[in-house]
């Protein structure tokens, strides 16, 4: 009899089937049509800080080194680029990690930026307590991730599709977490001045299987832990037409829904400024509201 003695089978993502999604996903060639949002969203947080960074470490997956586009490498000094996968293109500052395990010291970064990954670790407070440890004091975090509506049109389509041909369904698409729960687990993980917001994304796709190959280009594809069938074609034609039917705009594109959570944390420093404490105001809104 054999019996298995690690413990993957407990865990809800496969590292391993992620890790050949993101590596298959270097040879797709896709438009990522939500790039220039995020360019934009990390540059202007980092833009808006006044402080230079001297070792950062910035964690992709197959998205373009899109960060410096913006023209902010004049804050940061060294960066290291770390992607989720074993191809790299020689160059010292790129190195292949995963970020539930990163291979760094305590307190040797000041600047750690994480785009669209934090949705796919099996333990985000334990993520983010790594984070923290690695950070300077007064070390500054970003992470950005899929929020909980994420691809809601294209759940549905499946589960309904699966429901009504097979009576039997298997989760097709990964869970998301919310917006509160993440910035939660970002204020245990011990970080100041924590700040969670969520911008949705509506993008619009000709046919389903676009969707498909700009998730596929993204090594986004299905890595939950589970044992399941495959989709066959009659599921597959099915839930397109639901997807049609249900989430199609006047233009006769179909449309999907990215919720991107933004996290921003920073490592305490005691000469860092700290929020004033409830009840410390020496003003009273309503005398300000009564000036005129």
């Amino acid at each position: 009899m054999n019996v298995r003695t690690d413990n993957i089978k407990k865990k809800i993502f496969n590292r391993d089937i992620l890790k050949a999604s993101r590596n298959r996903s270097f040879n797709l060639i896709a438009k990522h049509s939500f790039a220039n949002y995020l360019n934009a969203n990390i540059s202007e947080r980092i833009q808006e800080v006044n402080k230079k960074f001297q070792n950062s470490l910035t964690i992709t997956n197959n998205l373009e080194d899109f960060l410096w586009a913006e023209n902010i490498d004049y804050k940061i000094k060294n960066n290291f680029h770390g992607l989720l996968s074993i191809n790299n293109d020689g160059n010292n500052a790129n190195v292949s990690i995963d970020e539930e395990n990163l291979p760094f010291k305590n307190g040797c970064l000041d600047l750690i930026i994480s785009n669209l990954n934090l949705h796919s670790t099996i333990n985000l407070g334990k993520l983010l307590l790594e984070i923290n440890k690695i950070l300077m004091p007064d070390g500054l975090f970003i992470g950005s991730m899929f929020g909980r509506e994420t691809l809601n049109e294209l759940r549905y389509s499946l589960l309904s599709a699966e429901t009504e041909i097979n009576g039997k369904t298997y989760p097709r698409i990964i869970p998301f977490t919310d917006i509160r729960t993440s910035g939660d687990l970002l204020y245990k993980s011990g970080f100041k001045l924590c700040v969670s917001d969520i911008d949705r994304i509506i993008l619009k796709f000709d046919q389903p299987i676009d969707l498909i190959h700009q998730l596929r280009s993204m090594g986004e594809t299905n890595y939950l832990n589970i044992d399941r069938l495959p989709i066959n074609r009659n599921v597959w034609n099915r839930a397109c037409k639901i997807y049609k039917n249900n989430f199609s705009n006047e233009q006769g594109l179909i449309e999907a829904t990215f919720d991107i959570i933004t996290l921003t944390g920073w490592k305490y420093d005691k000469k860092q400024q700290e929020p004033l404490k409830p009840g410390s105001a020496t003003h009273k809104l309503s005398d300000a509201l009564n000036k005129g």
